[in-house]
């Protein structure tokens, strides 16, 4: 009779681990037969398909280019180890013909 009532003890603190692990997932056990349950079951559903709807609009969003994001002079888009190697010459010669490129993509 002891080992009974151990093992019912058992899976009854198992079964109210189960409900407090639900719980704190926000997940109300349907079994519970209440409207507060039935309820927090479809606010979560609600909240979890529009996230997941969220992150796909956010995936699929195609923004043009904005040029005002663009680095205004060249020597921002060359990493410094790159234009320690140029001479001063090549240096202005690259701005130039990054300003022209810069030019006729706002062109």
């Amino acid at each position: 009779a002891a080992a009974a009532a151990a093992a019912s003890g058992s899976s009854a603190s198992s079964a109210s681990a189960a409900a407090a692990q639900a719980a704190a997932a926000g997940v109300v056990s349907p079994s519970a037969g209440s409207a507060a349950a039935t309820a927090a079951n479809v606010i979560a559903a609600a909240a979890a398909a529009r996230a997941s709807l969220l992150e796909q609009d956010l995936a699929n969003l195609k923004l043009p280019p904005n040029p005002s994001l663009e680095p205004g002079v060249w020597c921002e888009t060359v990493p410094e180890a790159v234009r320690a190697k140029l001479s001063h010459e090549e240096l202005k010669r690259q701005e130039v013909i990054y300003e022209l490129i810069q030019f006729e993509k706002k062109y």
